[in-house]
């Protein structure tokens, strides 16, 4: 789930990495005795008491439990949850008593039992095994505050009782957070380096427009749609805010769907390497096409003062009734950009701005919220009749006490919901209802539809998932690496996980961040996204994206995407082949 780490999660995180595989050892070697009970386990008592509850379920007999653990053991802490049935509940159980264990860890109340434990897990500590594990919990939040982390770990460590593993522990965290560091600062810096490019040579606006998503289902949010409309003859800057997955984007969609005869709107959906740059140009595009271009003129002329930039598009802007929507706007790090959006708040006439987004924008402040200055529009799930309303416009058929239990377990999250109706095609509803966990619903579920998929149709989902942006089918060709891929898109359309706009093709965040991180090595689908995209013709979009995907290649910034940027610079060449560069050109050093 994309959601806020913080420090104490990746301890908690990394423990559950560190203890489960000696877990499934010690149920492996009882499991392989002859007429053995779980229950006489060896300590501690937490662990016996997992196996008294494998012993009391049929489905989890001693041969299932060792046959599963023995096959799975790398991959121990995922392959315990996505069994079905009554194995879904063994990886609960097992998880609920290493949250135990963190909590006495915390507490520095260690038990006796609980300190045996952990020296064996010692033993079995695997300084590089750590550094994998840590960066990837790391990379699902790399933002997390360092200092933070390194008291949390330094802590946790010293009451498990492992100050002498600190040395190698606090080098590893080094290793881990100074690349994820990299990777991000570099990614961060390139929209610079782009601008160095583009200053080279004369600037020309291009203007490549985004298109909402298809809105092909509505439900539950006519109230919304209404109170949105007549806040556009009110406010200048509309907010729609909510939980990922809740409907932000389908809200916003809807609504430019049905101003477009009232208005003049235009959609972009905003990404965290964005900039003044990027989103000023892109506007000034739009204007262009608007048949207005004195700001695309000015930005063409090579001086791009940015007073300059923002009062030629406000003044572009005034009175021209244009509704300009913002989709995700909670990936902006950019100050200028939070900047920018503060002055169409507080200077933007006679037209409007609409985002949505999951977080409270910068730009608005207590100040504007007492003040009313602004719309905010917080977005909630599906009520009892829209949930109801939902599953009968998508064909599914279940009873008043599945319904009732449906909206109680899922609480109408629409992402939930429609994972749920591509499941049912698959699974009874009441065999999907039995196994809900009580808490990871998106995450039970789209394991579910995964496993259902045929191995083609995972290897064009994560090929999707390593795309930012919506991609066209010839992108998922590339990146696949083959095979009927544009039949499997049409499938994985038909099961609701693959989304389309017109001919492009995208994943839900949370969809894609799931799919993305069942990617075992997601290095070679990198490589083959960055060579789709340096065969494309030379905008900043695709220079971009190129070198976001060289950067994910080799994991840090180094020569090879350096002289990338030279040779787009000098158009010296344009395919992007990692391991074939000019003499001249690989020789350069980064400083």
């Amino acid at each position: 789930m994309a959601v806020e780490l913080g420090a104490g999660y990746i301890s908690k995180a990394l423990l559950q990495n560190l203890v489960i595989p000696e877990i499934a050892k010690r149920l492996a070697g009882k499991a392989g005795e002859k007429g053995a009970k779980l229950k006489d386990i060896e300590k501690p008592k937490w662990l016996r008491k997992i196996g008294l509850w494998l012993d009391d379920h049929p489905v989890g007999t001693p041969e299932k439990v060792e046959k599963i653990i023995n096959e799975h053991q790398d991959e121990i802490v995922r392959e315990l949850t996505e069994h079905k049935g009554e194995l879904s509940d063994l990886g609960q159980q097992i998880f609920d008593a290493v949250n135990e264990l963190k909590g006495r860890i915390d507490d520095a109340l260690l038990t006796g039992e609980d300190k045996e434990f952990l020296a064996e897990v010692k033993k079995n500590f695997d300084p590089d095994e750590f550094e994998k594990r840590l960066e990837k919990i790391l990379q699902k939040n790399a933002g997390v505050d360092q200092q933070k982390l390194r008291e949390e770990l330094t802590t946790f460590f010293e009451n498990m009782g492992w100050g002498n593993k600190l040395g190698v522990i606090d080098s590893k965290v080094d290793l881990v957070l100074q690349s994820i560091e990299d990777v991000k600062v570099g990614i961060k810096d390139l929209g610079e380096k782009i601008g160095k490019i583009e200053k080279s040579s004369k600037i020309e606006i291009q203007y490549f427009p985004d298109t909402p998503p298809n809105v092909t289902v509505f439900v539950d949010r006519k109230t919304h749609l209404d109170d949105l409309k007549n806040s556009l003859a009110k406010k200048n800057t509309i907010v729609i805010q909510g939980i990922a997955g809740i409907g932000k984007t389908q809200l916003a969609a809807k609504l430019q769907q049905n101003i477009k005869d009232e208005y003049t709107t235009f959609w972009k959906e905003l990404r965290d390497v964005d900039t003044f740059d990027s989103v000023t140009r892109t506007l000034a595009g739009f204007l262009r096409k608007k048949d207005n271009s004195e700001l695309a003129e000015y930005i063409e002329g090579g001086t791009t003062d940015h007073d300059t930039v923002l009062n030629l598009l406000l003044r572009s802007l005034e009175n021209k009734n244009y509704v300009l929507f913002f989709d995700n706007y909670h990936v902006v790090e950019n100050k200028e950009i939070h900047d920018l959006f503060k002055q169409f708040k507080d200077r933007l006439k006679g037209s409007m701005i609409v985002i949505t987004t999951r977080n409270p924008p910068p730009f608005v402040s207590p100040i504007d919220r007492g003040k009313k200055q602004v719309t905010e529009k917080g977005i909630e799930g599906f009520d009892f009749e829209a949930t109801k309303e939902y599953l009968e416009q998508m064909g599914v058929n279940v009873s008043e006490e599945q319904l009732t239990e449906i909206d109680k377990r899922m609480g109408g999250h629409p992402l939930s919901l429609q994972m749920f109706v591509s499941l049912e095609g698959e699974m009874e509803v009441s065999e999907i209802l039995e196994n809900l966990p009580e808490t990871g619903i998106e995450d039970y579920l789209y394991d579910e539809i995964y496993v259902r998929l045929d191995d083609d149709e995972k290897r064009v989902l994560q090929a999707i998932s390593v795309f930012r942006t919506p991609v066209t089918s010839e992108a998922c060709v590339h990146v696949a690496g083959g095979g009927n891929v544009k039949e499997r898109l049409r499938r994985l359309r038909k099961k609701l996980i693959v989304k389309n706009k017109e001919k492009l093709y995208y994943l839900h965040d949370l969809i894609r961040e799931f799919s993305y991180n069942l990617i075992d090595d997601p290095k070679d689908y990198h490589r083959r996204a960055g060579e789709y995209y340096a065969q494309l013709e030379t905008t900043p979009e695709n220079i971009l994206e190129t070198t976001y995907h060289m950067i994910k290649d080799a994991g840090v910034i180094n020569n090879e995407v350096i002289s990338y940027l030279i040779c787009t610079i000098t158009s010296t060449f344009s395919a992007y082949n990692p391991h074939q560069y000019p003499e001249h050109i690989s020789n350069i050093s980064i400083v």
